[in-house]
């Protein structure tokens, strides 16, 4: 799954409140990491540098796809607030112009 595709399910997901579907969002950049990290401790000594380099891109790569998640939720998540404030004071304006009526 692309990086773009992933940031749009999470953004979806956080706009229907979705926490658990974000959570599986995770699960697959944190078994890379997992994984890669296992791979060093376990084999260091006996992987070539180059597979040593790969299993630490790896790392970086997920990473960085978390991180970009998660700043897309905090964006997302900031949007959502500002609407839903501003909807609740679009209705107590509508509420109190209704009250003003004879």
């Amino acid at each position: 799954m692309k990086t773009g595709t992933t940031l749009k399910k999470i953004a979806e997901y956080a706009e229907q409140g979705t926490a658990w579907r974000i959570t599986n969002e995770f699960q697959t950049p944190l078994g890379v990491i997992i994984s890669a990290g296992e791979l060093l401790e376990s084999y260091f000594d006996r992987l070539t540098p180059e597979r040593r380099q790969l299993a630490l891109e790896d790392i970086l790569n997920a990473a960085r796809q978390m991180n970009n998640a998660m700043g897309q939720l905090t964006a997302s998540e900031n949007v959502s607030r500002k609407n839903s404030k501003c909807a609740a004071s679009n209705h107590r304006t509508t509420r109190q112009g209704n009250h003003s009526r004879p």
